[in-house]
């Protein structure tokens, strides 16, 4: 019977030798092996939401409404940069 806790792995196949090599010098300049790096970087990647997830949440707001005078002010913010 298999744990409810068994470790997953995953296998990337094909990978660029360049793109391979610099992560191997990231993982070193660490002192991490190249599983641990890619580990740290995967789990920072899912904390961050999605772009998708992000332009959902967006949908689902109520919008800003701005007075005249904040929404002149934004705008001419802009054209002067």
């Amino acid at each position: 019977m298999q744990s409810a806790c068994m470790n997953k792995h995953i296998h990337i196949r094909d990978f660029d030798e360049a793109l391979h090599e610099k992560l191997v010098q990231r993982a070193q300049s660490k002192n991490l092996s190249l599983s641990q790096y890619l580990r740290n970087e995967l789990t920072q990647l899912a904390s961050r939401p999605s772009l998708d997830e992000v332009l959902n949440r967006l949908k689902t707001r109520e919008p800003m409404h701005l007075n005249p005078s904040a929404a002149e002010m934004i705008r001419e913010d802009r054209d002067s940069r």
